[in-house]
Order: structure tokens, then C-alpha cells, then sequence
């Protein structure tokens, strides 16, 4: 069985409906919300990858050297991204 870790802050307001979720199937969906940076370094530390907006959490991602795959959805993400990308951090 494939294990998800999924971490949402503390801006996000129906932690529920993702720890309602369980299991869906192949895989088990483990659930974190607005934890402390210590617990986010570990879990970081034991993922393989993350999937994560062009935001802060992508500086952070990559500076715990955790390959990534990485987008943007709103505005404010774009330049994030677009700086990344431009260093070749991101393909």
C-alpha cells in the first residue's frame, strides 16, 4: 500500500474533509494540519518527494534538498515559480 502525507496550514479551514478521507483504495492518506516547523521538518525528511505551490513552502522544500514538483495557482505564486525555473531549480 502507497502512503500520502498531506499537510495543510493553519489557512486552511476543512482539515476534516481530508482526515475523513482515510483510505482511498492503494492508498493510505495520512493527515497533518498547521503543525509546528520541528514536525514539518521531520515529515519532510521522510517523504520521498513533495507535490507543493510556488510558494514559501517550495524555499522550504528545497532547502531540505526534497526533489519536488511544483506549480502555481494564484498570481502572487508566478514569480516564485518563474524565479525558480529561470535558476533551473524546476524544469
Amino acid at each position: 500500500m502507497t502512503k500520502a502525507i498531506v499537510v495543510t496550514g493553519a489557512g486552511y479551514d476543512r482539515p476534516e474533509e481530508i482526515a475523513e478521507t482515510g483510505e482511498a483504495g492503494q492508498l493510505t492518506i495520512e493527515h497533518h494540519h498547521d503543525v509546528a516547523d520541528a514536525k514539518m521538518a521531520m515529515l519532510m525528511r521522510s517523504a520521498d518527494f513533495a507535490i507543493v505551490p510556488s510558494s514559501t513552502i517550495l524555499h522550504e522544500v528545497m532547502a531540505a534538498r526534497l526533489p519536488a514538483i511544483t506549480g502555481y495557482y494564484v498570481e502572487n505564486q508566478k514569480k516564485i515559480f518563474e524565479g525558480f525555473k529561470a535558476t533551473e531549480a524546476i524544469m
